[in-house]
């Protein structure tokens, strides 16, 4: 997770994991992301038979530093990387507060 100016940035490196067999979901200050990974090859030879499956599922809840709004959320899946934009509030997107320096 990165944070800019303007939002947050979670980034998960799903190999093996489809598009389809993703969940993604936001309560209040939680982002959770669910998923299954399926894989199943087959090898034939002409002395040998192969065959092997892995299966797993996966979930991940991020606590976050405030509650976005849920329909501002940008969520890409591309070649197994996943990328979830956070947009900040208004209001914590332009705070700042200048602090003097001095007596």
């Amino acid at each position: 997770m990165k944070e800019t100016e303007d939002d947050l940035v979670v980034t998960a490196e799903l190999p093996g994991v489809e598009e389809k067999d993703l969940d993604i979901s936001i309560a209040e200050r939680y982002l959770t992301i669910k998923g299954e990974k399926k894989h199943e090859s087959k090898t034939k030879e002409k002395d040998y038979h192969v065959s092997e499956r892995s299966y797993g599922s996966f979930r991940r809840t991020l606590p976050l530093p405030y509650a976005p709004a849920a329909d501002k959320i940008k969520a890409d899946f591309d070649k197994g990387i996943l990328t979830i934009n956070l947009p900040k509030p208004p209001e914590l997107a332009k705070a700042e507060t200048k602090i003097k320096i001095g007596k």
